[in-house]
């Protein structure tokens, strides 16, 4: 379900834009790695994996997690928007590390790709504000929708059941024994009736 909220909207593009190019980051990085050490692909996959460790880390993780959490928030989820907000805040630490003279791999990637990166990211918090209440209000409003279309359904305990009685069967009423006097048929009926 998409949602037509143009802040939820835009956060969600940006964060999957940002995250492509986070992706197409690693890719450079990775190419830059193969062009200085051409003889990587014949490597074993452990010391390729040792190579590709550092842009790994720093633009193929992250851009993966950003493309998921802008499908997830174009869903209306509020949780991936505070997952872009501690991804932005991570960025903004990188940014300052970067000016200060530490040592490390992870501290010294190539400024090309590292710079525009992680300005964008720091961005996406910028952008997390205006969608935040949007999002909050979407899912509160499904919570309500949720409630109303489950109604809460009481069973009533099943009654127990009783004892089957046998079938009788019905018996026909007792013959009766009158006697009465046998007609025969030359004999025309007599003459006397009751009211005569």
């Amino acid at each position: 379900m998409k949602i037509a909220s143009p802040s939820v909207s835009f956060l969600a593009g940006a964060s999957q834009f940002v995250g492509g190019l986070s992706v197409l980051a690693w890719l450079y990085c990775a190419g830059i790695e193969y062009l200085n050490n051409p003889n990587i692909i014949h490597a074993p996959p452990l010391q390729i994996g040792q190579a590709l460790q550092v842009p790994s880390v720093l633009y193929l993780v992250p851009g993966i997690f950003l493309i998921v959490l802008g499908r997830r928030i174009n869903a209306g989820r509020l949780w991936p928007a505070l997952g872009l907000v501690i991804l932005s805040g991570l960025s903004l630490f990188k940014l300052v590390a970067l000016i200060t003279d530490l040592h490390g791999p992870y501290l010294k990637p190539p400024l090309e790709c590292e710079i525009p990166i992680r300005i964008l990211m720091a961005l996406l918090g910028v952008a997390c504000v205006p969608a935040w209440q949007d999002l909050s209000e979407i899912n509160r409003t499904r919570g309500r929708r949720v409630k109303r279309a489950k109604p809460r359904r009481e069973y009533a305990a099943p009654a127990p059941v009783g004892r089957i009685s046998p079938i009788t069967l019905l018996t026909p009423p007792p013959v009766t024994t009158i006697p009465r006097p046998r007609m025969r048929r030359d004999e025309p009926p007599s003459e006397q009736t009751p009211w005569s």
